[in-house]
């Protein structure tokens, strides 16, 4: 079980890397930002497989590469937020895909960028979180 929740978990990461580094935003839609609801998943699953599991401390030292990349969804979720919510800025634009003329974002909205401001924190959310419930949860608490 161990070693099926670690491999989704590294699943759920290179689904994300291709999620936000392989998107082109034709026509204005951040598709490939949709990839976040699948590394969700694969991450709620993988930690899932993780908690229940008797080698805690293998599948922990296993996620201890994945640190960099849960700083980079954090990066992304943090950046998409602000260029959003504060900015005035759509997805495609947050993503490197708009142009910038006399400072304005160029180019249109997706219409989707809350919900995917919030599928995204949420996928960050649980990859994080899903680290420290799966190691520092005692035992007792664990087994119930």
């Amino acid at each position: 079980m161990t070693i099926v929740g670690v491999v989704l978990l590294y699943l759920g990461v290179l689904n994300a890397a291709l999620s936000l580094g392989s998107g082109t935003c034709t026509g204005g839609s951040a598709d490939e930002l949709v990839g976040g609801l699948y590394s969700l998943a694969l991450y709620l699953l993988g930690w899932l497989l993780i908690y229940f599991s008797n080698r805690k401390t293998i599948s922990f030292l296993v996620f201890v590469p994945l640190i960099p990349v849960a700083w980079w969804q954090l990066h992304f979720v943090m950046t998409l937020g602000y260029g959003f919510f504060l900015a005035n800025l759509g997805a495609c634009t947050v993503l490197g895909h708009g142009d910038f003329t006399n400072g304005a974002a160029e180019g249109w909205f997706d219409g989707r960028e809350t919900f995917f401001f919030f599928i995204w924190l949420a996928a960050n959310l649980a990859f994080l979180l899903g680290a420290v419930a799966s190691y520092f949860m005692p035992r007792t608490i664990r087994s119930s």
